[in-house]
């Protein structure tokens, strides 16, 4: 047991460094010892869990979250833990499940912050509302609570409520970097006095709301949830015309759009092995679902494979798409699906972007192949509506 103990320190130490794979080495090592008292144990399941997620091996954390509920389940940062690694999985749903459970356990601010992120996240806007709120007031220092909260109740007909959870969150920490940037994105877009001064935000960010701004006129709207976004894609679409998703994931979305729209054809297209090149610093392989589809209701069809192997099963040459969600993330993938699906794509046709400014080198993936599309289609096009938080664009093909 003092072997055990003593490995269990080198590997908290380890950890502690960000050397989240030497870490979970020792931890597995130590777990060899089946005479481990209960207490130890949940930890090692528990922090194993941690360093797993650290490495991006969302499927072994979670099966060590589990481990370590096993191990007691009212350990409240377990089922946080739990949680989060779920929303890593894109199962906002599952997550704020967990979340739930964590709350009832421990009701403290940064429970209640997590379960705002995923009840956001699965589309249950007014419950994160009040969790946020409900965070606020657990911790008044915490800044993160008010930050998020701004999202939660962004209204562009009415952004007051916004920039004072805003305001409120910059009260706590002056250089909340994300706080400050959409405090003064917000004012601009609203054309409402600056705060006192410009907020150093990176580049990319600078350039986005730059952008935005640019191409706004007095149709444009604003929006910071992902959902409000695709019903303003939906509201503007044609009444007829089949209803895209190109990259399905968990079908969270997926299903959303199914149920604005239960009468329409919707196909959804993905590999379900995760993006095919490395993407934002990130392996190949992201966002994986170990070839698992979705469930879906009965008016979508999935296609899984690749885009060229699949986006055939889109043609209908007689008949112009209605929207079309495009959720590739990369350049390449992008313009594949847009290359195939042109000669559907006419005036009144949807597109929402999902990964389309807001991340480094934004202007050479979805954007790019956006513009490399309109130039060889001479398409003309209007920028609808913009989500800065949520990264999202709206774009409406015209005559």
């Amino acid at each position: 047991m003092v072997d055990a103990l003593a490995t269990l320190e080198e590997a908290i130490a380890l950890q502690q460094r960000g050397e989240h794979v030497a870490a979970a080495a020792r931890y597995e090592a130590i777990l060899e010892d089946r005479q481990l008292p209960h207490g130890v144990e949940l930890v090692i399941w528990h922090n194993l869990a941690a360093a797993q997620r650290a490495c991006g091996r969302i499927q072994q954390a979670l099966r060590c979250y589990a481990q370590a509920i096993a191990c007691d389940g009212e350990d409240a940062d377990s089922w946080n833990g739990l949680g989060l690694t779920l929303a890593d999985d894109g199962e906002p749903l599952l997550a704020a499940r967990a979340h739930q459970r964590a709350v009832a356990i421990d009701p403290s601010a940064s429970a209640y912050l997590c379960l705002g992120n995923a009840l956001r996240a699965s589309n249950q806007r007014v419950g994160a509302r009040a969790a946020f709120e409900r965070a606020c007031v657990l911790d008044p220092l915490l800044a993160a609570a008010p930050y998020n909260l701004h999202a939660a109740v962004y209204d562009d007909r009415a952004p007051a409520e916004a920039l004072a959870a805003l305001e409120r969150a910059l009260a706590i920490d002056p250089e909340h970097e994300r706080a400050l940037f959409f405090d003064h994105g917000i004012r601009r877009w609203h054309d409402l006095p600056a705060a006192t001064h410009a907020p150093a935000a990176p580049e990319f960010l600078d350039r986005s709301l730059a952008f935005a701004l640019e191409h706004q006129d007095s149709e444009t709207r604003a929006f910071a949830d992902t959902f409000l976004t695709l019903s303003y894609g939906v509201s503007l679409a044609p009444r007829s015309g089949d209803v895209l998703e190109l990259g399905v994931r968990r079908g969270t979305t997926l299903r959303f759009l199914a149920g604005l729209v239960p009468e329409r054809r919707i196909l959804g297209f993905d590999s379900f092995e995760g993006i095919p090149e490395p993407w934002g610093g990130q392996p190949r392989g992201l966002y994986s679902t170990d070839g698992e589809m979705p469930s879906v209701p009965p008016n979508v069809t999935l296609h899984p494979g690749l885009f060229e192997q699949t986006l055939h099963a889109a043609d209908r040459a007689d008949e112009q798409l209605a929207l079309v969600h495009v959720d590739c993330d990369l350049r390449g993938s992008t313009r594949t699906a847009l290359r195939a699906l042109a000669p559907r794509i006419g005036a009144g046709t949807v597109l929402v972007f999902d990964e389309y400014l807001c991340n480094p080198g934004w202007q050479d993936e979805e954007h790019l192949a956006w513009h490399e599309a309109v130039a060889q289609h001479d398409w003309r096009y209007r920028y609808a509506a913009f989500s800065l938080f949520t990264k999202q664009v709206v774009v409406v093909v015209q005559d």
